[in-house]
């Protein structure tokens, strides 16, 4: 028998906690989130939501009880989890599903995306679209991807081969205009649909990034790579949107951003993740750079747009 729970003020909290913490690399999203803004939805705050853990009971008598899973939809339509394994388990994953699902109708909150191990993920799409909550042709991304952990420690080597020529520094409110450009090149490139200025600029703060500058003709510097830590836990950084202009590949500029990154967030945190494409050209920097890989990551989102009604 399996039992959903408001992790709020909830009597398993301190279990749920553990239960995440033991999996921190998997589900650093998740984590990031609760330890941001806590675990009940904050209004008005796109990557907030009400966290949910599952729980089976073993014994009715003696009330043996087994967190299974946690989970969270957050205002922005996303749906993080982590499981306690990567079985699929129709009996509990369906209860969650419809859970879900109502609880999406109650909130007028769409579920625009699905992010946890691929296994268990594309179950979960799949029986979206079974049950024509999604449709195939809706699906703007689904992919498998390689997720990777890369631990920090106060013995990292933090090298710089930048010039007078080249900046490298935390962005700020001053350069989001560049940053816009460059995560517009950055989308595009990645197959994504371009995010709308304004909804960019709403979560640009939420975000840790930092950027490479190189000096220009006109002795101006310009925004030509990037790397951004998308949440943050108490232990783990979530790392993405590493990029550089087309132009500009291939002299080293990412692995400068990468190496100032780390030395910036090696005293605050123990390990990085990250998760590519398997086909991405820079999975060898990401070797290089230290990273290992350690499982595989369900990246799916949903843009009812392209449906044809």
């Amino acid at each position: 028998m399996f039992k959903i729970g408001l992790l709020h003020k909830s009597e398993h909290k301190a279990k749920v906690l553990s239960f995440l913490k033991k999996r921190e690399a998997y589900c650093s999203m998740l984590v990031g989130n609760l330890t941001k803004f806590g675990a009940l939805e904050i209004p008005n705050k796109l990557f907030s939501g009400d966290f949910y853990y599952m729980i089976s009971i073993h014994d009715d008598v003696n009330k043996k009880e087994k967190i299974e899973m946690v989970f969270c939809h957050v205002q922005f339509g996303n749906l993080l989890f982590q499981k306690r394994n990567n079985e699929i388990e129709k009996d509990l994953l369906n209860k969650m599903i419809e859970f879900v699902i109502e609880n999406s109708k109650q909130k007028g909150i769409p579920l625009k995306g699905v992010f946890g191990e691929y296994n268990v993920s594309k179950y979960i799409v799949d029986k979206l679209i079974e049950g024509n909550l999604w449709k195939k042709e809706g699906l703007e991304l689904s992919e498998k991807e390689n997720l990777y952990q890369k631990l920090l420690n106060c013995n990292l080597q933090y090298f710089r081969n930048d010039t007078e020529n080249t900046l490298v520094r935390k962005l700020t409110e001053d350069d989001f205009d560049e940053y816009y450009k460059l995560l517009c090149v950055f989308e595009e490139e990645s197959g994504l649909l371009i995010t709308p200025f304004n909804e960019a600029k709403n979560i640009f703060a939420f975000f840790y990034i930092f950027g490479v500058f190189v000096k220009t003709e006109n002795n101006q510097f310009k925004l030509i790579s990037m790397c951004r830590l998308n949440s943050k836990s108490l232990n783990t950084g979530t790392i993405g949107a590493v990029f550089t202009v087309k132009e500009f590949r291939r002299k080293g500029y990412s692995q400068l951003c990468l190496n100032y990154f780390f030395e910036y967030y090696k005293q605050e945190l123990k390990e990085m993740v990250l998760f590519t494409q398997e086909s991405n050209s820079a999975n060898n920097l990401y070797l290089k750079l230290g990273f290992e890989f350690i499982g595989h990551q369900g990246v799916f989102t949903y843009n009812c747009e392209k449906v044809v009604h």
